[in-house]
């Protein structure tokens, strides 16, 4: 069976501009198109779109999914090739989870000071704005 480009979109759950982006970046491409012009899928290529969703969700990048969809067509050392991205994977999570974990006492502890400051009664600067302005604080852009 084949779909054309907007049935082809909406059995993945995307749009059919999101499908044209992946066209563009080389992960798929139409099975042919027909004598009207239209992109025509096939199932094993809205199977690829599919795959590439499933990848995007775990967090890998377009680069990083370009090549599993390599090692999906691939030799045997597929499984070991993916155990290792999962592995980097695994610890690009780790890392952002800790980070974010500071976020979270940084926070917590900004909290406090306020609560401190309006318990206390007093009219004086905010501490937190005072430590924000003086870079004291983390920012969560500083997270990968």
């Amino acid at each position: 069976m084949e779909y054309r480009i907007g049935e082809a979109a909406r059995l993945v759950g995307m749009s059919v501009e999101g499908l044209r982006f992946y066209e563009r970046r080389g992960l798929v491409r139409p099975a042919r198109r027909a004598t009207s012009g239209y992109r025509l899928y096939s199932q094993a290529q809205v199977d690829t779109l599919r795959f590439i969703r499933a990848a995007q969700e775990m967090g890998f990048s377009l680069r990083e999914i370009q090549g599993l969809l390599t090692l999906r067509q691939g030799a045997e050392s597929s499984c070991r090739s993916m155990r290792s991205q999962l592995h980097d994977k695994l610890a690009t999570v780790q890392r952002r989870i800790e980070l974010l974990r500071e976020f979270e006492r940084d926070l917590v502890a900004s909290i406090a000071l306020c609560d401190g400051q309006i318990a206390d009664d007093e009219s004086g600067c905010c501490p937190v704005l005072e430590d924000l302005g003086a870079g004291l604080i983390l920012e969560p852009t500083n997270i990968p």
